[in-house]
């Protein structure tokens, strides 16, 4: 049962619900708190379960719940608090309920799922103007960034090599064919983490720390290129230097965040096209949009300064808990600093909300629960160690 409900929240976490039309909002949402109370009665006696909370996240629900008073309109506000805070509450009790092993059986064959249906719609017709594959997804972007962080839930979690390679190979497929820069970036941020922590956790501790300065400061020459070197880099992407228009739509985004800075302007406010600020944005742009192109952005749009120290405050928490399991548990850990850099890579370009903010949750509340086992474990270990020591006396 907590395998099923692992597929089940993982599918609605990001918007792949869209490849099963029935499983609407209010429907999942009722399924997951079902299959949540259905975990709970069946679980084996004395399994772990966690009674932490991310903190992080619960203030970050806090804000969600208070912008209903400054939102545009309350009931497009609770829509989508429906959605977020639901992905988030289900989230975080799945991290700390169910067994680690149904999380990862369970997010493995989620991922297997989502492939095989995005081939399949991708195949009948789901692609985009530009011959892009999305299958069921609304955008290249949103699919070819499911399929990165799916080879990343692979590489970590599958212990089967022939589905691992297979399943692999297929997400790859699929990144290439939705044709988007961003996926190509977060394969490759996911691969890096996972081939830099498996090269520390086989290091002694002094080493592993000259190796990661060594690789931080590979990276902070290769941004600072990067940022000299932009136009060339993105043309040889095959991309424009705007990011296909996302940097002329900013000033206008940020003119808007200028207007409430601190509190920002509330959820739902780009369904109300013909006022301010997504009215403003349009003017400028020349079209509706949807939403900023940009988590930051985003965030400080909707939640203003407070939202966004509130959503790196989540990043910065997942990265704390699962830097400290680097070593004591380096299939988890890597997973979760994986998925940070997938994360930072999909900000740049679209809003890593929703599903990717729910992802946090459950991620942050497992890093506790496994920490809490690690030193669980190292206690015991010290304490039959005594127990030898005296009785060898």
């Amino acid at each position: 049962m907590g395998e099923a409900l692992t597929v089940l929240w993982l599918i609605w976490a990001f918007r792949a619900n869209e490849l099963a039309p029935v499983l609407t909002p209010p429907i999942t949402l009722g399924l997951s708190v079902l299959g949540f109370f259905a975990v709970l009665i069946t679980r084996p006696r004395g399994s772990t379960t966690s009674t932490r909370i991310s903190i992080a996240v619960m203030l970050w629900i806090g804000l969600w719940i208070m912008s209903s008073l400054w939102a545009w309109n309350f009931w497009v506000w609770f829509a989508d608090a429906r959605v977020s805070i639901g992905l988030i509450g289900v989230g975080m009790l799945i991290g700390g309920v169910v067994e680690i092993d149904r999380i990862a059986r369970g997010l493995c064959t989620a991922v297997y799922l989502i492939i095989a249906m995005t081939i399949v719609f991708s195949v009948t017709g789901g692609v985009d103007e530009g011959g892009a594959w999305i299958g069921a997804f609304s955008h290249k972007n949103l699919m070819g960034g499911f399929m990165a962080l799916a080879i990343l839930i692979l590489m970590q979690l599958e212990q089967r090599i022939p589905f691992r390679m297979g399943g692999i190979a297929a997400a790859m497929g699929l990144v290439l064919l939705s044709q988007s820069a961003t996926a190509l970036l977060m394969v490759a941020a996911a691969g890096a983490t996972v081939v830099i922590l498996r090269r520390a956790a086989s290091l002694p501790r002094r080493e592993a720390a000259a190796y990661f300065f060594s690789v931080f400061t590979l990276v902070l020459f290769s941004l600072v290129f990067l940022g000299i070197q932009y136009v060339t880099v993105v043309s040889g992407l095959g991309r424009d230097g705007s990011l296909s228009g996302r940097t002329e739509l900013w000033p206008s985004v940020w003119h808007e965040v200028q207007q409430s800075p601190i509190i920002g302007w509330g959820p739902g406010l780009w369904i109300q096209q013909n006022a301010d600020p997504a009215r403003y944005v349009g003017a400028q742009t020349g079209f509706n949009v949807g939403h900023s192109h940009n988590t930051f952005l985003e965030v400080l749009l909707l939640w203003g300064v407070i939202g966004l120290v509130l959503y790196l405050g989540m990043v910065v928490a997942l990265f704390r808990s699962a830097w400290r399991l680097v070593r004591a548990d380096p299939r988890w850990s890597t997973l979760a600093l994986g998925f940070i850099a997938v994360l930072l890579v999909q900000s740049i370009s679209e809003p890593a909300l929703i599903g990717w903010v729910g992802m946090i949750a459950m991620l942050h509340v497992l890093m506790q629960r496994l920490w809490d086992d690690h030193r669980r474990s190292a206690v015991t270990s010290a304490v039959d160690d005594l127990d030898i020591d005296r009785l060898v006396r």
